[in-house]
C-alpha cells in the first residue's frame, strides 16, 4: 500500500553533513535508517534548473528526490508506459514495487503541489502493476 503525503508532515530531522536521520532529538540507528529509507520516497524536482534542484533537494530532507523523465504527467504516463510495454521498468520504480509486493506500507512524500500529480502517476502504476503481473 502506497500513501501520499506532503514532505511538510514528515516530522524527522537530518544532519545533512552526516546524513544521519533523528526522531524526537535522538539518531536513528543504522538498521533503523535502511528501513526508513526503503519505505519512504521523496517525489520532487530532478532536471537542469539549479534554483529548482537546490530547493528540491531542502525540501526533502535527506531522502534523494525522485521524478519520472517527460516534462508533463502526460508525457511522463507515456513514457512510463512505453518504458513498461518494452520491459524496461526504471530500477527505483522496480524497487518500489517489490516493497509495496511484499506488504510493506510506502510512505511518498512529494515536495510541491507540482509533484503531486506525478506522486499520484506512480501510485497509479505500481497498484495497475501488481494487480496485473
Amino acid at each position: 500500500m502506497i500513501k501520499i503525503q506532503h514532505i511538510k508532515d514528515l516530522r524527522i530531522g537530518v544532519n545533512t553533513q552526516t546524513g544521519v536521520f533523528f526522531v524526537d532529538g535522538k539518531p536513528m540507528t543504522f538498521e533503523d535508517q535502511r528501513k526508513f529509507l526503503s519505505v519512504n520516497k521523496v517525489i520532487g524536482y530532478r532536471g537542469s534548473n539549479v534554483q529548482l534542484a537546490t530547493w528540491a533537494t531542502k525540501q526533502s530532507k535527506g531522502i534523494t528526490p525522485y521524478n519520472l523523465p517527460g516534462e508533463t504527467v502526460e508525457e511522463k504516463r507515456q513514457l512510463l508506459w512505453h518504458c513498461f510495454k518494452e520491459g524496461k521498468i526504471d530500477p527505483y520504480l522496480l524497487g518500489l514495487i517489490h516493497t509495496v509486493k511484499n506488504g510493506n506500507h510506502v510512505n511518498l512524500w512529494y515536495l510541491s503541489k507540482h509533484d503531486l500529480p506525478v506522486a499520484e502517476l506512480i501510485k497509479r502504476f505500481v497498484d495497475w502493476y501488481i494487480a496485473n503481473n
